[in-house]
């Protein structure tokens, strides 16, 4: 296969693996539950807010419009499961009934008070109800918030009320953490618990419970087991509202939370994974390929199989499953009277033994269900209608769907379409239930049959629990075979691999390499010629090392950069480069001994060797070391700073000898003139002959470092500088090139005086100019006092006493000359 077409095979496949089974995952995991009677709803104007407990966790949603979903907030679990068990809106705000449930079983509540927006802006303190309450109801007005709980056994229904400042502000960490409900803080768990004031209470009728109940803030609504729809039925638009919700894919990422963030992790960890994998199998190594192939195998080998297991163990328990509720689907109905003997249409049909009868049976088997894996809900309902007539939890005369989601509706039409029963999953409030609905084709003409909804809990538990059991053993055995597999490689490899390291330790240069003891025949001879060319290796080093060491020594150093070549080896005779940066003319003095030459050179070498990434190129110097010349290439240095430091080091260790500095900045050609056997490097500037006379000549005045105008403006705005004049570039008046001292590299004393003097030194050199030479000669008087080894003062100030003696005109126009 050609290369770019492997390549591009191989990047699809890191790409579109991981995203297959990210999104595989992330489609298991969306919100597809219906509208229910067990789900809450309040609206605010026209804005619509629902509640869902599915998992550990509770959610709200905010929608506008049949399938937009304008928010959405997740409410997490502190411990085991948080439920919304309530939802009111006042005024502009939603409030929430949240109930945490801990390790002990208990369950604490309070009231969380969003924005329209979904902003978790106010909390109560904690608050309990007897074990045997269920929240029905929050209303909330003016005078205060009121919660209506009915007892388990649905004999009395209780209202409290909560005061409305109960709820207090959220802290601002836990108001922007995003996660509504967030983790308390160490205040909140030592506050004290909210007492409730029972408001009313109000007990049911003999032989009959509640089963759901309001309070509008004037009355007690209470429903029971024998009363009708009216007022409680799920509203078509409100149920078209919420089961249209469409929650964008990065709403839905955030509700899921940590699952999303872990499954992510595990997808870039997994690509990482395949682009190794890719890259190695790209490398010519049989071994390494071997092994990945081998670890591919296993790894597909053993995914096969879970999968596969997985597969066999979710059918066995769908199909046990099924079977429990089939079971107890059958038993039910054997055990209660028969359903198609009632008559619910008949006037005190819910006031009858009959009724009661037939409630209590289905009721005995549901407090029993916990023999078939928890049932939750037994019931009859009309073929014909759809409707509950009877049901063990009271919910009675209403629509299949209202109460079991519309997920009923798939398993009714197939009873309705000749099915003598129909088993499916259905999800209530985000909860996975299973039911199962039948009747019995004894009857000629059956009106009424059985559903049966049971908890889906356990044998998902069960499941997990197995799949869990089956994942480890596999893993378990994976490492197993493949750490046999792997030892099995090393074993076979491993003189070959000591081999392969000696030779690559000899190809990168080193010859330090590891003989082993007991190294097996066949590779004694490889050994053997391995050592000697090792020992070759380092006698060729030391003789190559000598050499380069001398070479070195009397090189240019960092020509090959002026030149932009990679080493000094690509510089070759007739190289020609233009080049614009700065020009240090360094003036040590001539008339020198020998012995002072080689020590103040020694000692200016090792100034500037303390740094391997000194700025300065050594690109000149006269016969006798008396000038030298470093150029800083423009944007690699601070050159200004370079040689103020230079200065200051010469002050120190150099041997009692005054040197000067002159820097200027230009356009340089820099090149190589020569043969092959002899050449020489030049640089050529307009003005370098201008400025390499004065260079002496400056040091004579004792001016250690000098700049030109140019150099000024590009960087020495942060130093303490002083102008000393100008030169006539070329003899011709007319063109000035300014000169300026910098005082920073003088020692502190005279830079301090220096810098005192400086007006009063500018000052005569305006009147220099002018031709005042009697107040400039005074004001140069009074400078040169404080101080008298100032030579470029005194050399002012002898050429003032010159013109004002003698009365002649200025024969350089106050330019500085060297005669």
């Amino acid at each position: 296969m050609d290369r770019r077409i492997w390549n591009i095979v191989g990047t699809l496949i890191i790409l579109l693996v991981p995203t297959a089974l990210f999104f595989g995952w992330f489609g298991q995991h969306r919100s597809t539950s219906s509208y229910t009677n067990y789900n809450d709803y309040a609206a605010m104007e026209k804005e619509h807010y629902f509640s869902e407990n599915r998992g550990e966790n509770a959610y709200l949603y905010h929608l506008s419009t049949p399938g937009r979903v304008k928010g959405a907030v997740r409410i997490p679990a502190q411990e085991l499961q948080s439920r919304v068990q309530a939802i009111a809106a006042f005024g502009n705000e939603l409030y929430v009934i949240n109930a945490q449930l801990d390790s002990h079983a208990e369950t604490t509540r309070r009231v969380q008070v969003y924005s329209s927006g979904l902003t978790l802006t106010k909390e109560s303190p904690a608050f309990e109800l007897r074990d045997d309450s269920i929240v029905t109801d929050l209303y909330v007005d003016e005078s205060g918030i009121y919660l209506t709980v009915i007892a388990k056994n649905g004999k009395e229904i209780d209202v409290y009320q909560i005061p409305s400042d109960a709820p207090v502000k959220v802290a601002e960490d836990e108001e922007e953490a995003g996660e509504a409900g967030g983790a308390q803080t160490a205040e909140a768990a030592e506050e004290k618990p909210l007492t409730l004031n029972i408001l009313t209470l109000c007990e049911a009728e003999p032989g009959r419970f509640f089963v759901d109940a309001t309070y509008d803030g004037f009355a007690i609504s209470g429903r029971t087991d024998a009363d009708g729809p009216e007022g409680f039925t799920v509203s078509e638009d409100v149920r078209t509202l919420f089961d249209q919700k469409k929650i964008p894919t990065m709403l839905e990422m955030k509700l899921i939370g940590d699952g999303t963030v872990a499954v992510l992790t595990l997808i870039v960890v997994c690509s990482i994974l395949l682009a190794i994998a890719y890259a190695m199998l790209g490398r010519k190594s049989n071994s390494i390929q071997t092994i990945l192939g081998v670890e591919i195998l296993l790894t597909f080998l053993f995914v096969g199989v879970y999968l596969i297991a997985t597969d066999q163990i979710t059918e066995r328990a769908g199909e046990r499953r099924d079977s429990l509720l089939g079971s107890a689907m059958t038993e039910v109905y054997n055990g209660v009277p028969d359903v198609n003997a009632i008559d619910p249409e008949a006037e005190g049909f819910y006031e009858s033994a009959e009724y009661l009868n037939l409630q209590a049976a289905l009721g005995s088997y549901v407090e029993s269900g916990s023999r078939y894996g928890a049932l939750y809900d037994v019931a009859v309902f009309s073929l014909s209608t759809g409707e509950v007539e009877v049901s063990a939890t009271g919910v009675n005369r209403q629509k299949l769907q209202d109460i079991y989601g519309t997920q009923i509706s798939d398993l009714y039409a197939r009873i309705q379409g000749g099915a003598d029963r129909a088993i499916g999953p259905v999800r209530m409030n985000g909860v996975d239930m299973l039911a199962g609905l039948m009747y019995s084709k004894v009857n000629a003409e059956p009106k009424y049959g059985l559903i049966c909804i049971m908890d889906n809990t356990i044998l998902t538990e069960s499941l997990e629990g197995t799949q869990e059991a089956l994942r480890r053993i596999l893993v378990i055995l994976y490492i197993i075979i493949a750490a046999l597999f792997l030892i099995t490689m090393l074993i076979r490899y491993h003189e070959m691999s000591m081999v392969r390291e000696a030779v690559s330790e000899l190809a990168d240069g080193r010859t330090d390499i590891r003989k082993p003891s007991d190294a097996p025949e066949e590779q004694r001879l490889i050994w053997s010629g391995l050592s000697e060319i090792s020992k070759r290796m380092d006698q060729m080093n030391y003789s190559r090392y000598r050499l380069y060491e001398a070479y070195y020594r009397f090189s240019p150093k960092k020509i090959e950069q002026l030149l932009s070549k990679e080493s000094i080896t690509e510089v070759h005779c007739g190289d020609v480069t233009q080049m614009s940066g700065d020009l240090a003319i360094l003036s040590l003095g001539g008339k020198q001994s020998p012995e002072r030459i080689l020590e103040r050179t020694k000692n200016l070498m090792e100034i500037m060797g303390k740094d391997p990434d000194y700025p300065g190129i050594l690109v000149s110097q006269n016969h006798d070391l008396s000038v030298m010349e470093l150029y800083f290439h423009q944007g690699r240095g601070n050159a200004l700073r370079t040689c103020i430091e230079l200065m200051l080091e010469q002050e120190k260790n150099n041997l009692g000898l005054k040197s000067s500095m002159l820097l200027y900045h230009a356009g340089f050609t820099y090149g190589i003139a020569g043969s092959k056997e002899h050449s020489v490097s030049f640089l050529l500037s307009e003005h370098h002959k201008t400025f390499e006379n004065y260079s002496e000549w400056l040091r004579t005045m004792r001016v250690r470092l000098t700049i030109s105008e140019e150099v000024l403006k590009n960087e020495g705005r942060a130093y303490e500088t002083r102008y000393i004049g100008y030169v006539a570039a070329d003899a011709q008046a007319n063109s000035r090139l300014k000169l300026y001292e910098v005082l920073d590299a003088c020692p502190s004393r005279e830079r301090q005086i220096k810098i005192r003097t400086r007006d009063r030194f500018e000052e005569a050199l305006k009147l220099f100019y002018e031709g005042g030479y009697y107040p400039a000669r005074n004001l140069f008087s009074e400078v040169l006092k404080e101080l008298p080894q100032d030579e470029i003062v005194k050399w002012y100030l002898f050429e003032s006493e010159k013109y004002l003696g003698t009365g002649s005109e200025i024969r350089h126009s106050g330019a500085l000359h060297l005669s």
